[in-house]
């Protein structure tokens, strides 16, 4: 989030550095790794049949990357603003542009020299700007409606309104008699949730299916996870009538090692654990002083292409971790996409448990292809790595179960 600019992409820095809100965030990661897990599985299996299609009798061709962009955006938003809103069409579509604007605005600001940002900075974000006074109307008749029952609710019936963000948000501003219990504050908070829970994700689950399809030949991968379903689910696979928890999730361990396998080699940022230095006088053990306010981070890449740490580190091997007997969502020194220790990543056990709907789901009810079978190259855009922008698989609706 630091990345993004915000003084200039969102008008003012402090919208990325509310520490309040950001706590909002962590509870309600919780809340929909615990309670509304059934509902964000619904939202999930909808938004995949919605974009990928029931037809059984025709292949189509998909772009993982774009497909990917619409299934956890919906989804996500199931547990961020709630029903109706996380399937309309227009605020699905408009946040899309938003987030997809907003990260190259960033990265070009970045190396933009600071005397002339406040020009460029101000240009640049126009788009940025349009697009969240769009959201802003489509997201207001929500906001007024939450907002009066706010109203109308006692300290004691609070816990009969919605449980996602935006309710946790609204209720949280309307307590403590905020000033920023308005329309604009809460759509900005609402969008920088959705990249948060959707932007990344979105591009893992990109390759994490090239890798699963490109693997296949030599590994059986695809059996192997269908396998692996039918065991933790007792012959009948997820369905909506038996719903996903965090404990089946975590009895995945070779879907699990499948993912960790896919971030280590794809690991969406090149650098992690960055840190503002707050002092003068910090010098490294060789010597080179580093200047107050200057941003210091670990190089991911390094340690996680380390052939003294993992053999053959260049080939995607999918079940290796389960030698290492090390999770996806397990930090270390040797791991670091998520961060490590204080500073790791929150919302990691949630993006673990949403992962691996996403594979069981597509994996039991569509067949894919991966044409040519060779995995295309990933995209490199500053410090990120995309997955293949022109790249493409092929899926078809299975027959009824």
């Amino acid at each position: 989030m630091q990345s993004m600019q915000a003084r200039w992409t969102l008008g003012h820095s402090r919208y990325i550095t509310d520490n309040h809100t950001r706590h909002i965030q962590h509870v309600a990661i919780r809340v929909a790794a615990s309670t509304m897990m059934p509902q964000y599985q619904d939202e999930l299996e909808r938004s995949i049949d919605r974009v990928l299609g029931n037809d059984h009798k025709t292949w189509k061709a998909i772009n993982p990357a774009q497909a990917m962009d619409s299934i956890l955006l919906q989804s996500s938003l199931r547990y961020i603003v709630g029903s109706p809103l996380c399937a309309n069409e227009a605020f699905l579509r408009w946040s899309r542009i938003f987030i997809r604007i907003i990260f190259p605005t960033s990265e070009i600001l970045r190396v933009v020299p600071s005397i002339m940002r406040p020009l460029i900075g101000h240009a640049l974000s126009i788009p940025c700007w349009m697009v969240l006074r769009k959201l802003e109307s489509i997201l207001g008749p929500t906001f007024d409606e939450r907002l009066r029952l706010l109203a109308l609710q006692s300290e004691e019936s609070f816990t009969g309104l919605p449980q996602d963000f935006l309710q946790q948000l609204m209720r949280s501003l309307y307590e403590r008699n905020s000033p920023d219990l308005n329309i604009h504050f809460v759509t900005i908070q609402v969008l920088l949730f959705s990249v948060a829970a959707t932007f990344s994700t979105s591009l893992l689950a990109s390759h994490v299916f090239y890798d699963i399809l490109a693997s296949d030949p030599e590994y059986n991968t695809v059996a192997e996870i269908k396998a692996e379903l039918k065991a933790v689910f007792r012959d009948r696979g997820p369905t909506r009538k038996q719903r996903w928890t965090r404990l089946e999730a975590e009895k995945l361990r070779k879907l699990d090692s499948i993912l960790r396998e896919c971030l280590r080699i794809n690991n969406l940022s090149g650098q992690s654990m960055p840190r503002k230095v707050m002092t003068s006088g910090l010098r490294t053990p060789d010597g080179y002083e580093i200047p107050k306010g200057a941003t210091v981070s670990l190089l991911a890449r390094g340690p996680q292409m380390d052939a003294d740490i993992y053999p053959d580190p260049h080939k995607f091997v999918p079940f290796r971790h389960l030698q290492l007997k090390k999770r996806l969502v397990d930090t270390g020194p040797e791991f670091l996409p998520f961060g490590h220790q204080s500073g790791s990543c929150p919302g990691r056990f949630l993006l673990a448990v949403e992962l691996k709907m996403l594979v069981a789901y597509l994996v039991r009810h569509y067949e894919l292809e991966l044409p040519g079978g060779k995995r295309p190259e990933g995209t490199r855009f500053g410090e990120f790595l995309l997955p293949p922008l022109k790249g493409a698989i092929r899926v078809r609706r299975k027959e009824a179960l």
